[in-house]
């Protein structure tokens, strides 16, 4: 269950957290969305299906994501990925961002009592809503 975070301070929005897909046709079953600690960037990891040779790849958005356009109170994050690569069996700590090139700085979990804002240096605490599939 993906969770939403939002910036008070510069209006940085992201979701972390994994969730699965309802069509399986690509290989691809669930997906789990990570941010960039360094800038803020939106990856999302894909997990295959089965171990047929399809290998998990990893998605980057254009960028940070700031102040995105809201509907019914929800932020509205476009899945606009600018690039897909795969992982070809790096651990996550492995990784790095496709955007700013930090490694090893992508999070599938927010820390629990906040972090910094990877834009602006403000705290960012709990979690403004979360989904499900």
């Amino acid at each position: 269950m993906p969770s939403e975070y939002e910036c008070q301070s510069c209006k940085l929005s992201f979701s972390v957290g994994w969730f699965h897909y309802h069509n399986y046709d690509d290989g691809y079953g669930s997906q789990t969305l990570l941010v960039c600690i360094d800038c803020g960037t939106v990856h999302a990891l894909e997990h295959p299906v089965s171990d047929s040779g399809v290998v998990e790849r990893i998605m980057v958005q254009p960028g940070p994501v700031i102040d995105p356009p809201r509907f019914f109170g929800r932020a509205m994050h476009h899945r606009d990925w600018a690039g897909v690569a795969f992982t070809d069996g790096r651990k996550l700590g492995d990784l790095t961002c496709m955007h700013c090139q930090s490694a090893g700085t992508l999070l599938k979990n927010w820390p629990v009592f906040g972090a910094p804002c990877p834009k602006c240096g403000e705290r960012i605490r709990g979690a403004k809503s979360s989904w499900m599939t």
